[in-house]
């Protein structure tokens, strides 16, 4: 068995045996270990670890899985990709509404290159969010160079819905331009930009289960798929998160798979 499954496998069953029935305590801290692939390969995936400490203790009483959303806090987190690919971001609440922050993402491999991030954003109410950011990349490899611009702005919001937890809208638009210098004589230089609108429904069934959709535009041609989540709590800290995605258009012949374990405490 693939050593990350393995330890997967190995964390479910300790957690299964010790199941009772979980508190919704408060929490500062999260991590989250998981996996990411298709039902069609599963060893092909990659696997990701995410950490976040949360200055104010945030409340379980949403969707688990919109907590940290809900939560409205200054934030700080660390991740990883496959143990090579490594990103630290944050942000700090200005005054109960308004808040800035930073990134930054650091890949195991010079030709995507560094990629530096500033946002902001504006809390409109208890649970509707407006965002914008900026990020810069820098690249290269054996022939080439490379820059690219990112700008991105969103809203985001849970709509109350009686007998369920609620509906999760969010919809963004993203800009991006990228420049190539080849070093190589006769090759040129050549630059293109893209455009993004990205929207995102999702209806929670309850606190654990959520049933949904998306639709993205570039530049003319669109995707959109199908998907559900759930969360398991299993102790007062542990929880086990399933989410599996179908692709509708272009067609897809499997579904992604995301497996993970998140501790809250």
């Amino acid at each position: 068995m693939n050593t990350k499954y393995a330890y997967l496998a190995a964390c479910l069953t300790i957690f299964a045996n010790q199941a009772h029935s979980a508190q919704d305590n408060p929490y500062h801290h999260e991590i989250e270990l998981g996996n990411i692939s298709t039902t069609d390969d599963i060893s092909g995936g990659f696997f990701y670890g995410n950490y976040t400490y949360y200055f104010d203790a945030v409340e379980q009483n949403g969707p688990y899985r919109l907590n940290g959303f809900l939560a409205q806090s200054s934030e700080l987190s660390a991740r990883t990709i496959d143990g090579d690919n490594h990103g630290l971001s944050g942000r700090w609440v200005i005054d109960d509404q308004w808040y800035i922050g930073g990134g930054i993402f650091l890949p195991d491999n010079d030709f995507l290159g560094d990629t530096y991030t500033i946002s902001g954003g504006y809390f409109i109410n208890a649970y509707t969010e407006a965002y914008a950011s900026y990020s810069y990349r820098e690249g290269e490899d054996d022939f080439s160079d490379s820059e690219q611009d990112n700008l991105s702005i969103g809203i985001r919001t849970l709509l109350p819905v009686a007998n369920s937890a609620g509906v999760y809208l969010s919809a963004s638009y993203e800009y991006s331009e990228l420049e190539v210098s080849n070093r190589e004589s006769g090759l040129g230089d050549f630059s293109f930009d893209d455009d993004w609108w990205r929207f995102n429904a999702e209806w929670f069934l309850n606190k654990r289960w959520s049933i949904g959709g998306f639709y993205t535009l570039r530049d003319g041609d669109d995707f959109y798929g199908v998907k559900t989540d759930y969360t398991w709590r299993i102790t007062d800290s542990f929880s086990l998160y399933t989410g599996l995605t179908n692709y509708i258009e272009p067609d897809a012949d499997d579904l992604l798979l995301n497996l993970a374990i998140n501790w809250r405490f």
